[in-house]
Parts: structure tokens; sequence; C-alpha cells
């Protein structure tokens, strides 16, 4: 009687497609772990690694000369930290925009000119004052105000008040003088509306 050459139970007839399935499946079990393993290896990293970020002690406001004390130096994780944050001294600069205790402080948000009202106009900006009395709108340093003019009707004009500049900043003021941040474009008309009319200040909502 010939013999027969039996398989194992359970193996297929045609071994080779089988085991090209089960090297497939390895290699590519192989391949997302080790994707895994660099990912998590790539985020340990990241969190691990610190480096010496400036931030804010105190409550900083528009318009303060930073000093001792208003900042420091903290490790904080790379992760947490944005490309635009300072990693250096600030004393001696102004701060431009409200910085909350604890924040991380980036560029952008003091400035370095060399005054304070300076430090708060941006490039594209012109400073400006406008003449306040005790019954003008008592505003703040950091409050957005639209600049109404209101001119003589008999000179002509579908409406004698205007506006010449909109969502100026109010960065300072003074004795009887409140100094406005207006877009460029604006900073003739205000002027303008000093001599030729009368300017009154509407304050925006912060919302």
């Amino acid at each position: 009687m010939p013999r027969r050459h039996l398989l194992p139970v359970g193996l297929p007839r045609r071994p080779g497609p089988y085991w090209i399935g089960v090297v497939a499946l390895t290699v590519l079990t192989v391949g997302v772990v080790g994707r895994l393993t660099a990912d998590a290896a790539d985020a340990a990293d990241r969190w691990g690694s610190t480096e010496l970020t400036l931030v804010a002690q105190v409550d900083l406001t528009p318009g303060q000369r930073l000093g001792p004390g208003d900042t420091d130096l903290v490790a904080l994780p790379i992760a947490v930290v944005p490309d635009s944050a300072l990693h250096g001294a600030v004393d001696g600069q102004v701060v431009t925009t409200p910085i909350s205790r604890g924040e991380i402080v980036v560029s952008g948000r003091v400035g370095s000119a060399g005054s304070a009202l300076a430090a708060l106009v941006a490039d594209s900006e012109r400073g400006i004052a406008v003449p306040a009395s005790d019954a003008s709108l008592p505003v703040e340093v950091g409050d957005v105000v639209d600049v109404l003019a209101t001119f003589d009707p008999t000179e002509g004009g579908d409406t004698p008040t205007v506006a010449v500049a909109e969502a100026a900043r109010v960065i300072g003021i003074g004795e009887g003088v409140v100094t406005l941040s207006v877009v460029e474009d604006d900073a003739a008309r205000v002027a303008y509306a000093l001599s030729a009319g009368i300017v009154t200040l509407a304050l925006r909502g912060s919302g």
C-alpha cells in the first residue's frame, strides 16, 4: 500500500498564502508598535524637557513700566510654551496689553519704547490728545472709544455729527486731556475735528 503524507490538523493544504499573511501581519504589528513607542517617547521628551520662560508674578496693566518682582523666569515644559514667549528679563519695558498673574509673557505685549505712551502705540497707529473736561465721558486706560465730531450745520452736510475715528484705544489720561491711539489714517481727521468742531468720545462695550 503506498504511504500517504498526512498534513497536521488545522494547516491549510497550500501553506504559501497562509504564511505570507502571517508575515505581513507581523510586519504591520511591529510597525504600529514602533510608531506608538516613538510617539510616546516624543511626548515624554517634550513634557520632560523644560526651558526658562518669563511669567508675570502680579497683574500687569497697560502703561505700567516693569520693575523687579513684576516678572520672573520659570522652568516650564516645552510643550506648553508658545513660540512667542519671552525668555529674558524685561525690566524697564512697558506693558502694552493687560497680563494676568501667572500668565506667560509673549512678545508684542511689552514694549521697549522710550516713554510709556509711545510703547502703547502700534507702528500702524498714532497717538493724539483730546481735551477733556469734568463733563466728559469718564474713561480709563485700555478702554475703546469712537471719536465723534460735531460741525456747524450751516456748513452743509447730511449730518452735523460724524465719526472721525473708530475703535480708538485710550492709552493715557492726564489733567484735562485723554490720549488716544488711533489708526494712522484717522489721525488727520481727528486733528481737523479738534480745530473745526466739537469732539466727543463714545465708549464701546467690552463684549
